[in-house]
């Protein structure tokens, strides 16, 4: 996919952008066997019946299939009771590709970066033979060795993320740690202390605010022109290429993007600064300020009535707590853990941090 640049924008990509994030509370197993079903393929003989003793019966040639909402990059291993006839399974994922099929009691590493939809059951070992068979005890687990058998036990809380949960990656003082040991200032939700904590701000670049200015001499060349666009309440690091995000510009990179376009931009104490060169606003180099500064504006105001908005995403001066509803929150204290493993996922990627009292 393209950088972000005026003719690739990209917005910031955060969790919980749909309005929700899904929080769930699982006991060690992580699969509801109540939920499989049979998917159409031509020329397939298949039938699955869901006994209320907590079995399966299949009668087919084919897989069926149990949706989950599992985490990318883990180890899984999926074990049942019953005859298996080289049964087999594999995940399937929302890129519609699926992993290699193992055997059942076989642990499966998902991929990293990819979401897993279904869990794909082949009871006749996927040779195209019509076998009838009742399995039990269906159980999906982390790990790379089968446990001992344990019911489903399911719990849910939809956490409302109205404006998502954005972070934008830092070198260091952020308040989230990646798999990667990466760092970012985000966005959460405290539900110890029953607040929102805002650490980002969205700023929609109009071209009519009232305070732009051109930077300093050490900010302009031959080819570009630097303006600052006074906005109090940003935060002030040394790198200040590398502290923020916006829909047009590649952060902490000076590089001439499509057309010319220098793909800088920084935020500090005074507010967002931002690159752009001569040829994107058509300029000469032999312009006063002011009309630099006018042919900016009007780029941006030209964005704007496109409906490609510049869009800027900052960490903030000092956080903005905002309380959390008391639906939220008794939702929330409805949550509890299972005896003897807990398992806490969500369905959008989020980092969670939790502690047992």
């Amino acid at each position: 996919m393209p950088s972000p640049n005026p003719n690739y924008p990209q917005e910031l990509v955060s969790v919980g952008d749909s309005g929700s994030v899904e929080q769930f509370v699982c006991g060690e197993n992580l699969i509801d066997y109540t939920k499989a079903e049979v998917r159409d393929h031509t020329n397939s003989k298949l039938n699955i019946v869901i006994n209320n003793n907590g079995s399966i019966t299949y009668t087919g040639d084919y897989y069926f299939r149990i949706p989950v909402s599992l985490k990318e990059g883990k180890t899984y291993i999926l074990s049942f009771e019953g005859e298996k006839n080289n049964a087999r399974w594999c995940l399937a994922y929302t890129d519609n590709s699926t992993s290699s099929s193992a055997t059942i009691d076989t642990a499966i590493s998902a991929k990293e970066d990819v979401k897993i939809k279904y869990i794909y059951i082949y009871p006749n070992g996927g040779n195209n033979i019509v076998v009838t068979t009742t399995i039990s005890n269906i159980q999906l687990e982390v790990g790379t060795t089968a446990t001992p058998y344990e019911p489903y036990k399911h719990q849910s809380l939809t956490i409302p993320t109205p404006n998502g949960l954005p972070g934008v990656p830092v070198s260091s003082g952020g308040n989230y740690t990646d798999e990667n040991g990466q760092q970012y200032i985000s966005d959460y939700k405290d539900y110890e202390r029953k607040v929102y904590v805002q650490r980002i701000y969205k700023y929609v670049v109009t071209g009519d605010e009232p305070s732009w200015s051109l930077c300093g001499a050490g900010w302009q060349s031959d080819e570009k022109i630097s303006v600052l666009i006074r906005r109090y309440g940003c935060i002030n690091q040394a790198s200040r290429i590398q502290n923020c995000f916006s829909s047009h510009h590649i952060p902490g990179k000076w590089s001439w993007g499509a057309n010319g376009v220098l793909n800088n931009i920084g935020v500090s104490t005074d507010g967002i600064i931002m690159s752009f060169s001569y040829a994107q606003l058509g300029l000469t180099g032999d312009e006063t300020d002011n009309e630099k500064i006018q042919a900016a504006r009007g780029f941006c105001r030209s964005e704007n009535a496109n409906g490609n908005p510049i869009t800027v995403y900052y960490p903030l001066a000092e956080p903005i707590e905002t309380p959390l509803s008391e639906e939220e929150i008794e939702a929330y204290k409805a949550l509890h853990t299972n005896y003897p493993v807990t398992t806490i996922y969500n369905n959008d990627g989020a980092g969670i941090e939790v502690e047992y009292v």
